[in-house]
């Protein structure tokens, strides 16, 4: 994604300008912006504010590839970043010691129901609640302490990992043997092999550690949910046409999630195509006459529209915008929201 000239967080961030302003394929752009705040990690994070360019691009290009891909790789690709791993603090998650009294980190199970795929309360194909004003919540707290048990035995990448250095390491290294931004790897003697229940479905119990089949089965149930199409589908219409969807346009979008037409469940390409040409995106004269239809443009996307509206060009080459976020005058930088929900709340 980016030429890193310095090793800091200037490089990424002006790597994001530079290709927000000049490269051609703005579709992707916006789709990676838009699942940038769904799938949160932020540079305000000491960790990945310490580590600076690589972190970051990293799973920024994470996003980028999986911007017109099917959600369930996406899913897999998130949970096994180390920014978003260190972000949410199960990297090193380990399983249950009933000697200790140690029980597993609860942050990314949580979040991955609540922001990343289900919300928090049932929903009916058209994004509205099931039972209406009488709300039925998504998941419990033990729904949550069963999907924790899944992420547990994950840590970082290393050429010869091992129980006690590897796995411990604070900042194992970002950067792999080949100089490519570092991954995770399932660590078995750290994973729990008791039963996790979660959302009606159960993991058994096993005599054998198998972290790699767990977090699997997990996404599976995640993304066959019947929350996440209509859920996913709602958000990404506000990111990209109106703050206000219809339940009958919510419901359109939820359907090709559910089947893109050729029975595959999960297409992000078919479900953007899906909310710009629906009639409720087009239909220019019914929008003008509704006061509660359209979104205000975020602050970063109205200074990259006035970037490339008036073909703004840099004298020698770089792009130093420079930090946008905290206490500038957007209040939005690139992966530098304030908390996990975002900029602003899912149902705002």
């Amino acid at each position: 994604t980016s030429p890193y000239r310095v090793e800091a967080h200037g490089a990424f961030v002006e790597s994001f300008w530079m290709n927000a302003i000049t490269r051609s394929d703005q579709l992707r752009l916006r789709m990676q912006f838009a699942l940038s705040q769904i799938f949160v990690i932020s540079r305000e994070n000491e960790t990945l504010e310490f580590d600076g360019a690589y972190s970051t691009g990293a799973f920024w290009d994470v996003l980028g590839r999986g911007a017109f891909g099917n959600l369930r790789t996406l899913l897999n690709d998130v949970t096994l970043s180390p920014m978003m791993a260190v972000y949410l603090s199960y990297i090193r998650n380990d399983k249950e010691d009933p000697v200790s009294g140690r029980h597993p980190d609860e942050n990314y199970a949580r979040e991955i129901m609540q922001l990343f795929t289900l919300g928090t309360v049932l929903l009916n194909p058209d994004g509205t609640p099931v039972g209406g004003a009488n709300t039925i919540p998504t998941y419990t707290h033990d729904d949550i302490a069963g999907l924790a048990k899944v992420f547990t035995g994950i840590s970082w990448y290393s050429p010869s990992p091992d129980d006690r250095f590897s796995w411990n390491s604070s900042h194992w290294g970002y950067v792999d043997e080949n100089g490519k931004p570092s991954r995770l790897i399932y660590y078995p003697n750290h994973h729990s092999k008791s039963e996790k229940k979660f959302l009606g479905y159960t993991i058994p119990a096993s005599t054998v550690s198998d972290p790699a089949g767990d977090v699997r089965q997990a996404l599976d149930v995640l993304f066959n949910h019947q929350n996440i199409a209509p859920y996913i589908s709602k958000r990404l219409i506000k990111q990209f046409v109106t703050s206000n969807p219809s339940p009958a346009y919510v419901g359109r979008v939820s359907a090709v999630f559910a089947n893109n037409g050729s029975g595959v469940r999960g297409d992000l390409g078919a479900v953007l195509k899906a909310i710009l040409l629906d009639p409720e995106a087009r239909d220019t004269a019914a929008a003008m006459a509704d006061p509660n239809f359209g979104k205000l443009r975020e602050p970063m996307i109205r200074v990259t529209n006035w970037a490339r509206a008036f073909n703004a060009k840099t004298k020698y080459g770089y792009y130093e915008i420079g930090e946008t976020g905290d206490s500038s005058d957007l209040s939005q930088g690139i992966l530098d929201a304030p908390t996990v929900f975002n900029f602003w709340r899912a149902n705002y």
